[in-house]
């Protein structure tokens, strides 16, 4: 079954953009999601949906290939890195500019895999970079062995569970502090192959139709859970909260939801706009919270707020500028 291009899809890839900069820059304000005003933290606190729904939207979308070979996913990883390196050539370029030094792209790329550097973000790629490496054999399990698939779903998601109620017994520093995103890979495993069910479940028509209170109910109950767990682990961080299980089925409703929403087709162009510049964004937002940084105080929620539309705005403006320029259009993945 292959998966044609779906506007809900590029709604629900344009909310997880959306929400990594709003992990980043509303961070800014409240510690991380621990401190400032309750409209701060709630609005940091939604971006707790972004980083698992991205995973469950690459699983969507990757899942259900008539095939899937070892040559497609060293196609898609060396792609990947590519654009990693192509954006470290022209930070080391810029860099040497101002400062003078040289710095390596490869090392830098190298570093980012692993949540250093400037392009720290770019984590996440090194996390899908495993994913790829193990999907022509999960492909597989999809179509012959479905049964043995959600097995596999429910064992990386009894991990998750693992590592969270024991966070949440024990109190303190949970223990995926000790673990850098990129390997945290129990976690991004399990939202992955979630997205892999949820599209089997769709094929069959049987993806259930939830009433638009039941999503608003999860998202609620979400900032309810974040706003006093913190307490309990002295830290914020919306990451410490991906293996719980209340945020697992929020993730899985409100992408449910989207799937089934109605999409009028006057929104369809700009939707489309807003999710094929969606990595530009992850990728230059951090450009421009660096400078509006040093502009305004983030720490004010007022501030920052406006601070995050100049970001938006500014991301998104220079992302289509960059798409038009032949050669570099491809470090923004249109």
């Amino acid at each position: 079954m292959e998966t044609k291009r779906s506007c809900n899809i590029d709604l629900a890839k344009t909310i997880a953009y959306i929400g990594v900069v709003f992990l980043h820059v509303v961070g800014k304000a409240t510690k991380n999601g621990y401190s400032g005003s309750i409209a701060g933290q709630i609005l940091y606190n939604l971006g707790t949906l972004a980083v698992p729904m991205f995973f469950v939207v690459n699983g969507y979308l990757l899942f259900g290939k008539k095939s899937v070979s070892y040559k497609y996913s060293e196609f898609k990883i060396m792609n990947i890195l590519g654009v990693i390196l192509g954006w470290n050539i022209l930070y080391a370029i810029l860099y040497f500019v101002a400062k003078h030094r040289i710095k390596n792209p490869v090392l830098l790329t190298y570093n980012n895999l692993l949540q250093k550097e400037f392009f720290y973000q770019f984590w996440f790629m090194g996390s899908l970079i495993i994913c790829y490496l193990l999907l022509p054999i999960l492909n597989n399990i999809w179509h012959r062995r479905f049964k043995a698939f959600i097995g596999i779903f429910l064992v990386a998601l009894t991990v998750s569970l693992c590592f969270d109620i024991r966070n949440i017994i024990v109190g303190g520093s949970p223990i995926q502090e000790n673990i850098i995103q990129t390997f945290r890979i129990w976690t991004w495993f399990m939202y992955y192959v979630l997205g892999g069910i949820i599209k089997k479940i769709n094929s069959n028509k049987q993806l259930p139709i939830f009433n638009p209170a039941i999503s608003i109910i999860t998202v609620v109950g979400m900032l309810i859970y974040e706003y006093f767990i913190k307490y309990r682990y002295h830290t914020g961080f919306a990451e410490y909260n991906y293996d719980n299980l209340l945020i697992i089925l929020t993730v899985t409703v409100v992408f449910i939801a989207i799937l089934n929403l109605k999409i009028p087709h006057k929104f369809n162009t700009t939707i489309l706009f807003l999710s094929q510049n969606g990595f530009g964004v992850y990728v230059l937002h951090v450009i421009f919270l660096k400078v509006i940084g040093k502009l305004l105080n983030l720490t004010n929620i007022w501030q920052n707020i406006l601070g995050l539309l100049v970001v938006f705005i500014g991301s998104y403006l220079l992302t289509y500028i960059i798409s038009k320029i032949k050669f570099l259009k491809k470090l923004v993945f249109r």
